[in-house]
């Protein structure tokens, strides 16, 4: 059965209130194997979403069909069956990957409209977060890169997730890689050119002040030979 991308309406309120106040709409998710449907249902009344006139006619099938064979949200085994392996009772955060065990499901970005920095990415286990990151969460010494990179701000560009590996990468605008390991939502690695470039500028400031001292030298020693004369 494919995925269904529908239009989710979220705010910018905090997840606790979400799943109370913001409305969403009923959508589907494979995993990258296609064994595993995830299934996020509506918490409207079904006659009230399918209201919308921006629904097409097969969309609404899909929709009638989800809320009529699946009793709750959450992840299921991607053969029809009803009964799901563990429930997720809230809006989507952002846009589900879903691993090849089931259990662990990646947010790529924010579904929120008005965040003032959203989210990058959530990683979570049979529903619960186990780590999220916004991009100052993520990106070290950011002010300095920001700095570095003619006052605009770095940001990530893309994302590479790694079933086999079970890792997350997210690619930045100043070359860096971030990879994650999806278990637990750490940190393994940071692949960044910014080392050699730190290295490169100390090299060239100690050349300076050297050269500087040397020059200096060389120009006190003239003038006294000058003054001698």
């Amino acid at each position: 059965m494919s995925a269904i991308a529908l239009a989710l309406l979220v705010s910018g309120t905090p997840s606790s209130a979400l799943a109370e106040l913001s409305p969403w709409y009923t959508d589907a998710a494979e995993s990258t194997d296609g064994r595993y449907l995830f299934v996020s249902l509506s918490n409207r009344p079904l006659d009230e979403e399918l209201k919308d006139e921006g629904l097409t006619g097969e969309v609404r099938d899909q929709i009638e069909f989800f809320r009529g064979h699946y009793p709750v949200s959450g992840m299921y085994r991607n053969d029809e069956t009803n009964s799901p392996l563990w429930e997720f009772d809230r809006p989507w955060p952002g846009e589900p990957i879903i691993a090849p065990d089931g259990a662990h499901v990646i947010f790529e970005g924010s579904r929120a409209s008005n965040e003032p920095e959203p989210q990058v990415v959530e990683f979570t286990h049979r529903g619960e977060t186990m780590r999220s990151y916004r991009e100052r969460d993520m990106i070290s010494a950011r002010w300095l890169k920001h700095l570095l990179n003619g006052g605009r701000p770095p940001t990530h560009t893309s994302t590479t997730f790694d079933p086999a590996a079970m890792t997350y990468t997210i690619a930045t605008s100043q070359g860096e890689e971030y990879v994650f390991n999806v278990k637990n939502g750490g940190i393994v690695a940071v692949h960044s050119p910014f080392p050699a470039y730190y290295a490169i500028f100390g090299v060239a400031l100690v050349a300076l002040i050297v050269g500087l001292r040397y020059w200096l030298r060389r120009r006190r020693r003239s003038n006294l030979s000058d003054a001698i004369k």
